[in-house]
């Protein structure tokens, strides 16, 4: 009788998805309508939530540019505040593609509310996200269409997936009392600027890496509030493999 020793391999093939993982890069607010955020390094998706309390008659658009990325924007609240003749909105927008700002290589971004003329002020939070679904950067989103009143702004989104990540950003143009994230989620650099309720900006954004139907805050002072909630998909499936097989040393050897 021959002794050996028999190894034994498993040969696997499948698909694993990456989960999107959320992060906060600056957090910032200023007595100005166009901004530059702290030199960053953008390694996934870039998205931006800015708040805007500004003088006009006129509805105010957000835009953003730099790092490369193609930009866009997601959601707009209807306006929250509307006090002698100033209105505040919040706004949701997103780069993608490939970055610029990434490795040694720190970039900045722009930041612009306009109308310019007249007085104005914003606060804004930037977040990266990796592992998201490029073909499909965000699965639904959802915004205030009329301000919100009260201390525990909510939202709900529709049946969310449990791989996906959850944010949302939550401002309010009645006060300057913190904001609290809800729940299991992780809060963001509570940006805040303004020396009364004519320019006020109060913003807290807030995320989860997975999927949640719920979207919320609170303050101990009752104001009202401009709400946008999104979910962020998973990435497609990446192909993973193990060698397998069956080995004999010292006799018969077979592969399977």
């Amino acid at each position: 009788m021959r002794a050996g020793l028999t190894l034994f391999l498993i040969l696997w093939s499948g698909q694993a998805l990456a989960v999107p993982v959320v992060s906060e890069l600056d957090s910032n607010a200023a007595a100005a309508l166009s901004v530059t955020t702290a030199s960053i390094s953008i390694t996934g998706m870039a998205v931006v939530f800015v708040d805007t309390h500004l003088l006009s008659t006129n509805t105010a658009t957000a835009s953003v540019s730099g790092c490369g990325l193609t930009w866009s924007t997601v959601a707009t609240s209807a306006t929250f505040t509307a006090l002698l003749g100033y209105h505040s909105y919040l706004y949701l927008l997103e780069g993608t593609g490939t970055s610029t700002c990434t490795g040694g290589s720190l970039g900045t971004l722009t930041i612009t509310v306009t109308p310019t003329a007249g007085s104005g002020r914003l606060a804004y939070d930037v977040l990266n996200v990796t592992g998201y679904n490029t073909s499909t950067p965000v699965a639904q989103s959802i915004a205030t269409s009329s301000s919100y009143s009260g201390k525990s702004p909510s939202l709900s989104l529709t049946s969310p997936a449990a791989t996906s990540a959850t944010v949302g950003g939550f401002a309010t143009g009645s006060n300057l009392t913190a904001i609290s994230a809800g729940a299991g989620y992780t809060g963001s650099t509570n940006a805040q600027t303004g020396t009364a309720q004519t320019n006020y900006c109060n913003l807290r954004t807030e995320w989860q890496n997975t999927g949640v139907s719920t979207v919320d805050a609170s303050s101990t002072s009752s104001g009202n509030w401009g709400v946008i909630a999104v979910e962020i998909p998973q990435s497609g499936p990446v192909s993973t493999s193990v060698l397998g097989g069956k080995s004999t040393i010292g006799g018969n050897s077979t592969i399977q």
